[in-house]
């Protein structure tokens, strides 16, 4: 049989571990929402990434488009020929960003 101070040290002990493994269950879902949170910010990025290449791309095949004609909606028929759905706004919204920065170079 166990003494009084062996069974309050064992009650201690066991306070101890159930208060460690509380504070192991709040962090790992503090962390679990930092991931969830990054991994968030990384699908963004990933998706901001990739409609940033699909314009560069557009806009450098609507500037090979555009040498050859000067009718907006010529071209937009154009891309729209090779399977590229881009609307007239967008067309020019592209255009004027390409003719301004041949002005900066």
């Amino acid at each position: 049989m166990s003494s009084p101070k062996e069974l309050i040290a064992r009650v201690k002990r066991l306070l101890a571990r159930s208060s460690e493994a509380r504070e192991s269950r709040r962090r790992a879902l503090q962390l679990e929402r930092e991931l969830n949170r990054a991994q968030d910010d990384l699908r963004r990025a990933h998706h901001e990434t990739r409609r940033e290449q699909r314009m560069r791309e557009l806009a450098f095949e609507l500037g090979r488009e555009l040498h050859g004609s000067l009718d907006i909606d010529q071209v937009a028929a154009q891309l729209a020929a090779r399977g590229r759905r881009v609307s007239r706004d967008e067309l020019i919204r592209i255009a004027i960003t390409l003719l301004s920065a041949e002005d900066v170079v």
